[in-house]
């Protein structure tokens, strides 16, 4: 069993395609469980199944947008 990646400032986004994405500083790979945040504070987890950019944030950081899974199998619901 894998454990969660505690990553700083990995948030929920919403993708081009209108489903919900992350937005987590660079390095993480397909197959790595992140610790996400919302905005009101919640944490939840999801599966990293594919890395969709990696390049330099608006704030000069390493960033990536990756497209994320649940443990369940199923697209992560924010409602």
């Amino acid at each position: 069993m894998t454990t969660a990646i505690a990553t700083p400032a990995a948030t929920w986004t919403k993708l081009k395609d209108g489903t919900w994405g992350v937005r987590a500083p660079a390095g993480v790979a397909p197959g790595d469980r992140l610790v996400v945040t919302t905005k009101g504070g919640k944490t939840s987890t999801g599966t990293v199944a594919k890395v969709l950019w990696t390049g330099t944030a608006k704030d000069g950081r390493p960033a990536s947008l990756v497209s994320v899974a649940s443990d369940r199998k199923e697209p992560l619901s924010l409602g």
